[in-house]
């Protein structure tokens, strides 16, 4: 579970005033900072009030920010049911697995896809979210749909479609699109979730409001939504026939969104930022007067990222009770979970190793040991250091690839990243490199290994591959054995000696094929082909 994040309204709103998950309105952050201004009397804040306002008439106009979240107002007829009569719903201490399928939406033309690894870093920080409440996620399935419609629609019909299409039974559907609906995210209950690719970074928590929709929790703010109240005033006793919730909780199982423990929150038409003690700025009075201000820490709120960091206790209550009522299928046959990838983990085996050489002209086999608990390994190699561009990429199963398209006589870096269905949180592992080279470029051999010759060549399986050399001073060498992908077959490390010498390298293990023999000197490296007959 992440640690409680009571971020400062300065550090929170200021550093970043437009985040780039793009749902907090301009406007809203401008009532924001005047708010506090008005309260503080700060010259600084004043002045920075005017920057802002600069910083506005630049962005507003130029681009539209999406609305913070389109899942239908009110109560799922689950949760009304629920909450009359709580203690008749089961309870259990299991924890929940949860599959869910996701669905990857790019354009007709296979453009536009949210990276997978980013959505790998979003479904770590869903479980963490979801940690305390006891109920774990796990992808059981990915799937990329590349369909312009259904990659960026402004209404509903599109995603119902979409969702009809394409959902698969026993799982939670999550679609990930540049824009569904106009909003960063919407749950349709009991059918699917739509996820705005720029609104789940990391950070965020939109994935986990809208999980919490899909497992029947409402607003913190239920009752307000689309509501214009001037919030100088006391609240109405009613709005849009809705009870509202009175600060004194007396009423609070009846109002609002139903939960006790979630005290009365009316800030519902935009994103708001939070204090030093994680609540809003803006106060409001309920139908009594009693002034009040807005728990910011409830992922069910509009609050910011940088605020909201839990679900309350009746929440985590009513999501696992729906896990076991009317969302049980979604238990029934879960799969056992698949243990943890330690995040501290380290490759070892590499073929090739570490700054080696890979005799190709523009093919290479990376492969290394597997990493306890991985099933998958995404990929990605590059002829330069960095990784903010991604030149190569692969998803592969087992801890073996095949790099095309590679330059001779170049340096490539390469980068490996495991995980399972449940575990998502291990990054990449540090970076490795190997170079490419020609087969002419090693046969010249290093004056200090004077002539060398290789026989018998060919040779039957099983005989002693011998290497004749005339060592010019006593020197640490290495024989590599190189099978005709660039895999390492072996490697054996010999005290080389001054003057003529025979070494014998056993091939017993080796299939029939075609091989290289690579020495390693410290004043050079030397290769040469070699054949092995049936």
């Amino acid at each position: 579970m992440k640690a409680a994040s009571h971020s400062v309204w300065w550090y929170s709103n200021f550093q970043n005033p437009f985040p780039a998950r793009g749902s907090c309105y301009a406007q809203g952050y401008l009532n924001l900072i005047m708010d506090y201004c008005m309260k503080k009397n700060y010259l600084l804040q004043l002045a920075l009030v005017v920057i802002c306002l600069i910083y506005v008439a630049g962005t507003a106009s130029a681009q539209s920010q999406p609305a913070p979240c389109a899942t239908k107002p009110g109560k799922v007829e689950w949760l009304k049911l629920y909450q009359q009569n709580r203690e008749a719903y089961p309870k259990t201490n299991a924890i929940f697995n949860v599959p869910v399928a996701l669905h990857i939406v790019g354009t007709d033309d296979g453009s536009g896809y949210f990276p997978f690894k980013r959505a790998l870093d979003a479904f770590c920080e869903l479980n963490e979210d979801f940690a305390p409440a006891e109920i774990q996620f796990y992808l059981q399935s990915v799937n990329y749909i590349a369909n312009s419609y259904y990659y960026d629609y402004n209404d509903f019909g599109p995603g119902y479609q979409m969702m009809s299409e394409y959902n698969l039974p026993g799982v939670i559907n999550c679609y990930i699109v540049q824009n569904p609906a106009e909003a960063c995210g919407y749950s349709d209950y009991g059918t699917g979730v739509a996820l705005n690719k720029s609104c789940i970074g990391a950070g965020d928590n939109t994935w986990a409001h809208e999980f919490g929709h899909f497992l029947s929790l409402p607003h913190t703010f239920s009752g307000w939504e689309g509501y214009e109240h001037n919030y100088n005033v006391p609240a109405p006793t009613e709005v849009f026939g809705y009870e509202v919730e009175r600060l004194d909780g007396s009423n609070c199982a009846n109002s609002g969104d139903g939960f006790c423990d979630t005290q009365a929150d009316y800030l519902a038409n935009s994103r708001w930022g939070c204090d030093f003690n994680g609540q809003s700025i803006t106060t409001q009075k309920d139908p009594t007067g009693a002034t009040f201000v807005s728990d910011g820490s409830f992922y069910m709120s509009y609050s910011l990222d940088a605020c909201s960091n839990r679900f309350s206790e009746e929440q985590m209550t009513a999501m696992r009770a729906n896990l076991l009522s009317d969302n049980s299928f979604l238990v029934s046959n879960s799969s056992a979970p698949l243990p943890d990838i330690d995040e501290n983990f380290s490759l070892n085996g590499l073929s090739p190793v570490h700054e080696g050489t890979v005799p190709t002209t523009n093919s290479a086999t990376i492969s290394w040991e597997p990493v306890p608990g991985a099933t998958h390994y995404i990929v990605q190699v590059n002829p330069i250091s960095t990784f903010s561009v991604v030149f190569n990429e692969m998803i592969v199963e087992s801890p073996l690839v095949m790099v095309t398209g590679l330059y001779p006589n170049k340096k490539y870096y390469w980068r490996v990243r495991p995980y399972n269905a449940f575990s998502t949180c291990a990054g990449f592992s540090s970076i490795k490199t190997f170079y490419t080279s020609t087969v002419t470029d090693l046969n010249t051999a290093p004056e200090a290994l004077g002539k060398i010759k290789v026989f018998p060549n060919p040779l039957n399986a099983g005989a002693d591959l011998q290497l004749s050399v005339e060592g010019a001073a006593p020197a640490q060498i290495k024989l590599r054995l190189l099978d005709a992908a660039g895999r390492l077959v072996s490697e054996v490390q010999e005290e080389l000696s001054a003057g003529a010498q025979t070494i014998h390298l056993p091939t017993s293990r080796l299939a029939a094929g075609v091989y290289w023999l690579r020495v390693v000197h410290p004043d050079g490296d030397w290769q040469h082909k070699v054949v092995v007959l049936k």
